[in-house]
Order: C-alpha cells, then sequence, then structure tokens
C-alpha cells in the first residue's frame, strides 16, 4: 500500500509516488532547459565568432597588406569618372610588378588584387595550384581553413606569366556573399542604378599589370548548369573574335542596366561571381572591360534600368533607383 504523509504544497496532501513524479518532471524540465540554454549559446557564441571575430581579423589581417599594393582609386561624379595615376609599373625578371614582390614571397597563391569604390571589396586574388575551384571556397590566401574563403580566380585560366595573364580573355573571380558583408557580398550594390553611377570603374590588377576595368554588365542568373535557363558566364576560352564576341552580347542582353559601355574582340574582361539569393542557386554577376589605352574618362551619365532583359524562366528582376 502506498504510504502518504504531509507535504508542504499549500494545504494538499500529496501522494508520496506522485511527488516522486513531479520530482522528476522537474529534473526533466531543468535538463531541457539547460541543453537549451547551452544551444543558444553555442550558436550565439557561433554567430558572433562567423560574423564579428573571424571577419575582424581576416579584415586585420588584410589591412596589413593593403599598403603593400595601395594604388589609386575613386568614385565617379554625377556619372563621370576621370581617370588618375596608378604609380609605377616597374617589374622583376619574371615579368611581376615590384608592388607585389613582397606579397607573393609570402603567399604564392596571390595572382592579383581587386577593390571596388565605396565597398568592402579591396582582397588579394588567388588561384588554386591544382585544378579544383572548391579549393578556396574555405581556405585563406595562406592555403589553411578560412570560413570566409578567399577571393579566387577561376584555375582554368593560365596566369604563370605575364604573357598569359595578357592573353585571357575572360578573367573569371569568384567570392562569397558573406552575412558579415565581407568578401563579394558587396557586389550586390550594382543592383542600385545610383550604385552603378557612382562606381561604374573597378579596379583590378594582375601581379603582372595594373587594371580598371569599365562595368558593361549586370546579371542575374541561376548557377545551376543543368537548368535549360543556364549560362556560361564562366566561359574562359573563345576559338575566335566572332565567339567572343557573341559572348558579349548575350551578357549584354542579360543585363539589368543599360549601359553606353561595351566590349569587342580586342577587349579583355573580367567576370565576378557571388551569391546573390533571390532563388536558390542565383548568381549576381558583374563583367567590367578593361579600359582601353587613352581611354582617360568614362561618361555612365545616361545609364538607366534596362528593358527586355533575358533571365532564367519564370524569373524577373528590376534595378533598383
Amino acid at each position: 500500500m502506498k504510504q502518504t504523509r504531509f507535504v508542504p504544497y499549500g494545504r494538499v496532501f500529496v501522494n508520496q509516488g506522485e511527488e516522486k513524479g513531479e520530482i522528476w518532471s522537474d529534473k526533466l524540465r531543468r535538463i531541457l532547459l539547460c541543453v537549451a540554454l547551452i544551444g543558444v549559446l553555442f550558436s550565439s557564441g557561433y554567430l558572433f565568432d562567423n560574423l564579428v571575430i573571424v571577419p575582424l581579423m581576416n579584415n586585420q589581417g588584410y589591412d596589413d597588406l593593403r599598403g603593400l599594393v595601395d594604388a589609386d582609386t575613386h568614385s565617379a561624379e554625377e556619372g563621370i569618372w576621370i581617370n588618375s595615376s596608378f604609380g609605377d609599373d616597374m617589374r622583376n625578371e619574371n615579368g611581376v610588378l615590384v608592388a607585389f614582390e613582397s606579397l607573393v614571397a609570402k603567399f604564392p597563391y596571390v595572382k592579383g588584387w581587386i577593390e571596388v569604390p565605396g565597398t568592402r571589396i579591396n582582397y588579394p586574388v588567388v588561384q588554386p595550384v591544382v585544378k579544383d575551384n572548391n579549393f578556396f571556397i574555405h581556405s585563406g590566401i595562406d592555403g589553411k581553413y578560412n570560413p570566409n574563403g578567399s577571393i579566387f580566380f577561376d584555375y582554368r585560366m593560365d596566369l604563370s606569366t605575364r604573357e598569359s595573364a595578357l592573353s585571357s580573355r575572360n578573367l573569371v573571380a569568384y567570392g562569397h556573399h558573406m552575412r558579415s558583408g565581407a568578401m563579394f557580398a558587396d557586389l550586390l550594390k550594382y543592383d542600385s542604378l545610383a550604385f552603378y553611377k557612382k562606381t561604374p570603374v573597378i579596379r583590378m590588377d594582375t601581379i603582372y599589370d595594373r587594371g580598371q576595368w569599365v562595368v558593361i554588365s549586370v546579371m542575374k542568373c541561376t548557377g545551376v548548369t543543368t537548368s535549360s535557363s543556364y549560362f556560361d558566364y564562366t566561359q574562359v576560352k573563345f576559338e575566335n573574335g566572332q565567339e567572343f564576341d557573341e559572348f558579349i552580347e548575350a551578357v549584354k542582353s542579360r543585363s539589368i542596366v543599360d549601359t553606353p559601355y561595351t566590349a569587342n574582340e580586342n577587349d579583355q574582361i573580367i567576370t565576378l561571381q557571388t551569391c546573390s539569393y533571390e532563388r536558390k542557386d542565383y548568381r549576381t554577376i558583374v563583367v567590367a572591360r578593361k579600359l582601353r589605352r587613352g581611354e582617360d574618362k568614362i561618361d555612365v551619365s545616361s545609364a538607366k534600368a534596362a528593358e527586355n532583359v533575358v533571365f532564367p524562366k519564370g524569373f524577373s528582376f528590376k534595378m533598383k533607383p
């Protein structure tokens, strides 16, 4: 027979068996609460680490490197950009710019530098030595694990010499869209016409040559290669000038910005890609053409939001003012 005793629980008589059940229930609740708190603390710590600490440490590290290859970059005023000096182009016996010598000596993966005025994009650009574009997805410029990854060139391009770099028609570079705003997240600023007019020119150097590039297209594309709407904006080799011209035509037809600038078979372009999340596996792609000799003034004041844009099937996007 169960024993009954008085328990100070208001004025209620509590059965001993029921009391034990309540005690265990209370213990279970406390255990679950502790587990939940641990989960929250872990998640908060993880998010704080990845959204604050890691980006801060990365940025401090990059700050130490930026002075080595510093150049004069600036924004446009009222849609008009005027060229300015990039400094000297002295090279060593291997054709590498003297400004990059110490950086390349310390980080052999480095093949260039990219900066977009008015953004946080100001990073070295690396290239994997292995035939794998996933190498720098979660690796820093030293090849060690880094959740931010790196800005990196497509492995398919030959950047081993100055001559081969100059002959590469389309320099394709990739970067994460980090929630912290790091890496290529700020490429999405080109969703705005006002930003485009303020920042029509990007600086991207290879370790052999300084480079300034006028943006000719901003695209929204699917990254799913098996999709019927897929457009291979990462094409790096072209059989002839006509194929390159057709590629440029396709790039322009997909641009959300109608800009007066384009490219032809005699030009070199860069293609910058990051995730954009309008839909699953979608990408924002910025294509820019290298400034031609004597092209010291870029006027995009007439640029406007494009109409009749070629988008993936069932998708549409309007450029912001």
